[in-house]
């Protein structure tokens, strides 16, 4: 089964960019993630950890990929229109 077969949502020529964009909310939320870099010079990461499950970190990064290939297919069956 597919996740097409599951999910109609296929938004219209118009309207693919919206959700393209709306993608951008996924580097937010990795820069949010646990993760606890070494840096060689001792410094320690800048921004605060808000999301502190790996499991979510997960799901983000496979909604990204999920998404990523939705809406790249998409784009290239509605350009040769």
């Amino acid at each position: 089964m597919l996740l097409d077969d599951v999910f109609r949502l296929q938004p219209s020529r118009k309207y693919l960019i919206v959700g393209v964009l709306l993608r951008l909310v996924f580097v937010p939320l990795f820069l949010f993630c646990n993760y606890q870099p070494k840096f060689e010079d001792g410094s320690k990461r800048i921004l605060p950890v808000l999301i502190h499950n790996d499991w979510v970190f997960w799901i983000i990064g496979a909604l990204m990929g999920i998404t990523s290939g939705h809406f790249s297919s998409l784009a290239m069956m509605y350009c040769p229109r």
